[in-house]
C-alpha cells in the first residue's frame, strides 16, 4: 500500500480478499476438532490454563477470559497449519500502526457551545514486524480559541500554560506530523492509524480542522479503534485504557490523561492483541 487513499483502500480489500475462508472448508473436520478443543479449553481451570500457555511458550498474565482466548487462537492456529488452511500467513495488513492520543481545552463542567482546542499531539509508531514502538512524534499545541487553559484542564493533563504559549498552533504541528510520517514510513510501506474510541479523531479533529478551515489528511479518514477490537476480541464489557491494562495483566506507565503516556499504553495493548491472534482491521471512519 503506498501512502495514499486509494492505495489503503487497494491494501485492505487485498487482504480481506487474502483472508477468506471458503464457505465449503468450514466442513472440514479440522473445525471440528478446533470445536472441541475449545470446550475443553472453557472446562479448564486457571492453573491448567498457565500450565498449557507455558508449555507453549505464550504469555500468562491476564484474566481467565484473556488466557483462554489466546491458548484458543493458538490452537486454532496449530490446528489450521497443520491442515494448510492458514490463507494468509501474514501477522497483520499494515507494516506500521500509528497510534494517537489528542489531549484538548476542557472545563468542568464544560460551558454550552465549549470548543475542544488539541493542545497535546502525540504519536506512537508501531512496527507489527517486530511489535515494537520504533518512533514517537510528540508537540504541545497553542490553543487560540480559549488561550487560557482552565484550572481543571491542567489539572486532569497535567499540562501547563507556559507549555502550550511556548508552542506552535495546531495547523504547524499537524504540518510537523506529516513530515515526521513521512520520514518515518516509506512509500512502499503500509499505515493506518489508530486510536482508543472513536473521540480523537471524529470529534477533536474534525473539529478542530473545521474551526481552522484546514483539510483533514486523508489517512485520518478512517481507523482502528482499538477498544472496539478488544470487546470484539476477548468478549469483555467496556472499558477504558486502564481496565483493559488489567484484564491483559498489565499496569499502566506514567501519568493517565497525559496524551504521549497515554498513546505509548494503548499502543501495548494493541501489541497484546496483535500478539493473541486478532487482526485489528480498520473498523471507523470520519462521519
Amino acid at each position: 500500500m503506498k501512502m495514499t487513499e486509494n492505495g489503503l483502500h487497494n491494501s485492505i480489500s487485498v487482504h480481506k480478499e487474502e483472508s477468506l475462508v471458503h464457505s465449503s472448508e468450514f466442513d472440514h473436520p479440522v473445525y471440528k476438532k478446533i470445536s472441541a478443543a475449545n470446550g475443553r479449553i472453557n472446562k479448564m481451570t486457571n492453573i491448567e490454563l498457565l500450565e498449557a500457555l507455558t508449555y507453549l511458550k505464550l504469555g500468562t498474565k491476564g484474566t481467565k477470559e484473556i488466557l483462554q482466548k489466546r491458548l484458543k487462537a493458538q490452537v486454532k492456529k496449530q490446528h489450521l497449519a497443520e491442515n494448510n488452511l492458514v490463507a494468509n500467513p501474514k501477522s497483520c495488513y499494515v507494516d506500521y500502526y500509528v497510534v494517537i492520543d489528542f489531549e484538548a481545552t476542557c472545563d468542568e463542567p464544560n460551558p454550552s457551545g465549549f470548543q475542544h482546542e488539541i493542545i497535546e499531539f502525540p504519536a506512537v509508531l508501531v512496527k507489527t514486524s517486530t511489535l515494537e514502538i520504533v518512533s514517537e512524534f510528540h508537540s504541545y499545541c497553542r490553543p487560540v480559541i480559549n488561550p487560557v487553559l482552565s484550572e481543571f484542564c491542567k489539572s486532569l493533563t497535567g499540562i501547563t500554560q507556559v507549555q502550550v504559549e511556548s508552542s506552535s498552533v495546531f495547523e504547524v504541528v499537524l504540518q510537523r506530523f506529516d513530515k515526521w510520517l513521512k520520514q518515518q514510513v516509506m512509500p512502499t510501506e503500509t499505515f493506518c492509524i489508530a486510536t482508543d474510541g472513536p473521540w480523537d479523531l471524529d470529534r477533536f479533529l474534525k473539529n478542530q480542522c473545521k474551526t481552522l478551515n484546514i483539510q483533514i489528511p486523508h489517512y485520518f479518514h478512517r481507523w482502528v479503534n482499538i477498544r472496539k477490537h478488544f470487546y470484539n476480541y476477548y468478549k469483555i464489557n467496556q472499558a477504558n485504557v486502564e481496565l483493559m491494562l488489567q484484564h491483559l495483566g498489565m499496569e499502566f506507565e506514567g501519568r493517565p490523561h497525559r496524551g504521549i503516556d497515554d498513546a505509548r499504553n494503548i499502543a501495548r495493548i494493541l501489541i497484546q492483541l496483535i500478539r493473541d491472534g486478532a487482526d485489528p482491521l480498520i473498523n471507523e471512519s470520519l462521519r
